[in-house]
C-alpha cells in the first residue's frame, strides 16, 4: 500500500475511480485523466481496483489511500498520534478502580474496629 500511496502523490493523482473493469485515474488538475486496463495494473492498483468493487464505490481520493495507508500502519504495530490518549485512560480508570477498593476495604475495616471497642 505504501508503493500506491508513494505514486499517488508523486504523480498529484487526486482520485482513482472503477469504470467498468478499467481503473481510471484522475489527476489534480481536474483536466487530465489516464484509463488503466486489467494487463497493465501495479499489485497496488490492482488491490484498489479489488477493494472498489468489493466495497461497492466508485470512487477513492487521495486522502482516502492515505488513510488506509495509515490504517494499515496501526494495524501492523504503528502508533497512531491517539494511541497515548486511549492507552492512558485505560491506566487512570484502574488506578481509580483500584483506590475505590482499597478506599472500601480500609472503610470497612475501620467500621469494624470502631463497633468492637465498648469504652465502659
Amino acid at each position: 500500500m505504501n508503493e500506491l500511496l508513494n505514486w499517488v502523490k508523486k504523480e498529484g493523482i487526486a482520485s482513482l475511480e472503477l469504470e467498468g473493469n478499467k481503473l481510471i485515474v484522475k489527476f489534480g488538475d481536474g483536466y487530465k485523466t489516464k484509463t488503466l486496463e486489467e494487463n497493465n495494473l501495479t499489485p497496488g492498483q490492482a488491490g484498489v481496483k479489488k477493494f472498489l468493487q468489493r466495497s461497492g464505490k466508485n470512487s477513492l481520493s487521495a486522502n482516502e489511500i492515505e488513510k488506509m495507508v495509515q490504517g494499515e500502519t496501526n494495524q501492523n504495530g504503528g502508533k497512531n498520534k491517539n494511541d497515548n490518549k486511549s492507552g492512558n485512560a485505560g491506566i487512570i480508570a484502574t488506578v481509580i478502580v483500584v483506590g475505590l477498593i482499597l478506599a472500601v476495604i480500609i472503610g470497612v475495616v475501620i467500621g469494624k474496629s470502631k463497633g468492637e471497642r465498648k469504652d465502659y
